[in-house]
């Protein structure tokens, strides 16, 4: 799985929000350097509170129902439940896909 995978670089005190927060930075830069054909998409990610992040996703491959997937396993991994919303979707007409994940309590 993609956290044991990449748990080198992932900080032990990162949780879901925490490893989405920096997937750009730590995960994708880390895909970019051991294999330069890899392109993963670009993440510009918003933490908004200690419970909220916003990720703004772009990609010609319009694969968010990827980056929706690769949340929900994340929560599932750390054993926390998030709400997910899409206000846009490149697959509707957006520029972008945004997604908002809540961390609930």
């Amino acid at each position: 799985d993609l956290v044991r995978m990449y748990a080198h670089i992932i900080a032990p005190g990162w949780r879901t929000l925490d490893l989405l927060e920096h997937t750009e930075e730590a995960i994708h830069k880390a895909v970019r350097r051991d294999n330069p054909k890899a392109s993963p998409p670009r993440l510009k990610c918003a933490r908004k509170g200690p419970d909220e992040v916003v990720i703004h996703y772009s990609s010609p491959r319009h694969m968010c129902g990827v980056a929706k997937g690769i949340v929900r396993g994340l929560a599932r991994h750390y054993g926390e439940k998030v709400s997910l919303t899409e206000p846009t979707c490149m697959l509707k007409g957006g520029s972008e896909c945004q997604l908002v994940v809540k961390r609930l309590h």
